[in-house]
C-alpha cells in the first residue's frame, strides 16, 4: 500500500462523503424521521460499522467476492453505499479511469482490471478505504440512540 495515496485521498474522500450527506438532506422523504435526524447530526454509525468490516471481508473472503457482497443490488442498500463511496474515491483520484458510466458498480468498473492485476488493485481499494476512514473521523458519529429521548419519542 502506498501511504501518499492514501495522504492524497483523504480531502477527496471529505469533499465526497460531505457531498453525500447534503444529498441525504436533501431528500428527507426518502429516509425515516430518525435516519433523517442522525444525518442532521453527522453520519449515521452504520456507515462507519460497513466501513470498517469491508477491509477484513477482503481479507477473509477474497477481493471479488467481498465487492460483490458489497455492491449486490438486493440486499441492505446502506452498505452498497459504502462500496459506492470508495468507488468515487477511485474515480476522483484519476485511479479508476477511462469510467464511462460512473454509476455502475465498484464490482462492475473493477472486475476486468481486478483479472489482470489483483494485488495492484486490492492495494487501492484498500487505500481507498483507509482514507474514508479517515475522513470520516471529522464527521460526527451519530447512533440511533443520539436521536432518541428517555421515554423513547424521538428528540
Amino acid at each position: 500500500m502506498n501511504r501518499k495515496n492514501i495522504e492524497d485521498w483523504i480531502p477527496i474522500a471529505i469533499e465526497i462523503i460531505q457531498q453525500w450527506r447534503s444529498e441525504k438532506l436533501k431528500h428527507p422523504d426518502k429516509l425515516s424521521n430518525d435516519e433523517e435526524k442522525q444525518w442532521e447530526l453527522g453520519i449515521p454509525s452504520k456507515y462507519f460499522g460497513y466501513l470498517d468490516s469491508f477491509g477484513p471481508t477482503i481479507l477473509q473472503s477474497g477481493l471479488i467476492r467481498s465487492l460483490a457482497f458489497y455492491c449486490q443490488k438486493e440486499g441492505d442498500a446502506d452498505r452498497k453505499e459504502i462500496a459506492n463511496l470508495i468507488r468515487d474515491v477511485l474515480i476522483s483520484s484519476n485511479t479508476l479511469t477511462g469510467v464511462s458510466n460512473p454509476n455502475l458498480s465498484l464490482l462492475e468498473l473493477t472486475q476486468d482490471k481486478i483479472s489482470q492485476d489483483r494485488f495492484y488493485w486490492r492495494n487501492r481499494i484498500f487505500e481507498a478505504i483507509i482514507a474514508c476512514k479517515m475522513a470520516l473521523k471529522l464527521f460526527h458519529r451519530a447512533k440511533p440512540e443520539d436521536v432518541q429521548s428517555k421515554d423513547g419519542e424521538a428528540v
